[in-house]
């Protein structure tokens, strides 16, 4: 079973609606960023959303997520 680690992630939402993931670096046992280690495998990007289609980066380190619609009257 592969070790689960966790991860820093940047998170851009735009005017759209659409947004961007990206994974930055892992957090080492003390909880501080170092870089992602060389061989990790890439994550699965999914959303719990069935309204929101993800799709991944070549890359597998980054993801754009695009609403079916976007939310009006939210304040």
């Amino acid at each position: 079973m592969a070790q689960k680690r966790k991860a820093t992630v940047d998170f851009q939402l735009l005017d759209n609606g659409t947004a961007t993931a990206t994974i930055t670096g892992a957090l080492d046992a003390a909880g501080n960023t170092v870089p992602v280690p060389a061989g990790t495998t890439v994550p699965v990007w999914t959303s719990s959303n069935p309204a929101i289609t993800v799709v991944a980066a070549a890359d597998g380190m980054s993801a754009k997520l695009t609403p079916a619609a976007i939310a009006t009257g939210v304040i």
